[in-house]
C-alpha cells in the first residue's frame, strides 16, 4: 500500500512575491545599464526582451490556473548579465532559478510499506522504526518522532483524497509491526 499527500505550501505565496521583486530588479537593473552604456551591446536587450516576454506568458499562464514557471526568465536574465560580462550576477540569477524551482515545488509525503518519505530542502527518508506515531485527521497530517521531534503540516485536501481511518489504521500496522520487530 502507498499512499501520497500533498502538503499545503502557506509560504507559496510569499515566494512569489519574492520571485517577483528579484525578477523586476533584474529588468530595472539590466535596462539602466544598458542605457548607461548607450546600448551598445544589442545581446543584453533581445535577452532582456526575451525575459519579458516570459513573464508576459507567466501571466497569461496564471489565468489559466496552469503551474506558474519563474525559472525561464531567471534563466534568460542569468543568459543577459553573463553577455554583458557581469558573469557573478548571472550565476546569483541561476541560484535563484533553482531556489525557485525549489520553493514553489508541490510538497508530497510519500507513505509506503518501507518508509515515509517527506518533502524538504532535500527529500528527507523516515523509517517506520524512529517513529512513534504517524496519524492524519482533519486535514492535519502528524507525525511523531521517538525522538520527541514532531511534524505537524496542513494537507492541501484539493489534492489528497485518502480515507483517513484506512489511512491511519495502516500507520498504526506499520507502527505496531515495527515496534515487535526491535
Amino acid at each position: 500500500m502507498t499512499y501520497e499527500i500533498v502538503l499545503k505550501n502557506e509560504k507559496e505565496k510569499f515566494y512569489k512575491i519574492i520571485n517577483w521583486l528579484l525578477l523586476s530588479v533584474n529588468f530595472i537593473s539590466i535596462l539602466l545599464l544598458s542605457i548607461s552604456i548607450h546600448f551598445k551591446k544589442s545581446g543584453p536587450i533581445i535577452l532582456v526582451t526575451l525575459a519579458v516576454i516570459s513573464i508576459i506568458l507567466i501571466q497569461y499562464f496564471k489565468r489559466k490556473n496552469k503551474n506558474l514557471i519563474y525559472s525561464i526568465p531567471f534563466f534568460l536574465f542569468s543568459l543577459a548579465w553573463g553577455s554583458d560580462g557581469f558573469w557573478w550576477v548571472g550565476i546569483l540569477n541561476i541560484l535563484f532559478m533553482m531556489l525557485c524551482i525549489v520553493s514553489l515545488r508541490k510538497l508530497i509525503v510519500h507513505i509506503t510499506e518501507e518508509n515515509i518519505i517527506y518533502p524538504s530542502l532535500f527529500n528527507k527518508k523516515i523509517k517506520w522504526n524512529e517513529l512513534s506515531n504517524t496519524v492524519l485527521k482533519d486535514g492535519l497530517l502528524t507525525i511523531d518522532f521517538k525522538n520527541n521531534k514532531l511534524i505537524q503540516q496542513l494537507i492541501d485536501e484539493t489534492s489528497t483524497k485518502i480515507d483517513e481511518k484506512e489511512f491511519n489504521d495502516f500507520c498504526k500496522v506499520k507502527l505496531t509491526i515495527d515496534h515487535l520487530s526491535i
